[in-house]
């Protein structure tokens, strides 16, 4: 008997069966103890490209989707600031003829503004004038002119 058992006093049905000994083995590429072959590699990455690909064309879609929301939604709002100015001219032309050029003059840049286009756009000191006297003696809103000033300037 070894010293263990004499300090235990013979009580060896306490003593814990050693654990069951684990064989542990690693998997390679996610395949069971099987090496892949070059042309299965080069299938896999290419199945995981496709997957890439389709992900990314994906995330491009939504962000165009995205995008063209938000323009169209710019578009709506400029296009219903001017609505008032451009809808007035054109009923007044219609009784008189010399509004006709300042809509010729106007109506492009108010256009290339909705779209998005331009900002603001500048025009000489002399037509700047012809704009703006010739709106003044129409009833549009001060907020519509306002508007109209930030879109057209004068060319320094």
């Amino acid at each position: 008997m070894n010293n263990m058992d004499k300090q235990n006093d013979g009580k060896e049905e306490d003593v814990r069966q050693p654990d069951a000994v684990k064989v542990e083995q690693l998997i390679n590429n996610y395949t069971l103890f099987t090496p892949l072959t070059e042309q299965q590699q080069i299938n896999m990455t290419i199945l995981k490209s496709i997957e890439d690909m389709k992900k990314t064309q994906q995330e491009q879609d939504e962000y165009e989707k995205e995008v063209l929301k938000q323009y169209k939604q710019m578009k709506l709002e400029r296009e219903n600031q001017v609505k008032e100015l451009i809808g007035k001219l054109k009923k007044l032309a219609k009784f008189d003829k010399s509004i006709n050029n300042l809509i010729e003059l106007i109506e492009p840049v108010v256009d290339a503004y909705c779209l998005g286009y331009i900002q603001k756009y500048e025009y000489d000191e002399i037509t700047y004038e012809t704009i703006f006297t010739e709106l003044k003696s129409i009833k549009i809103s001060t907020d519509t002119i306002m508007l109209l000033k930030t879109i057209i300037t004068r060319s320094s």
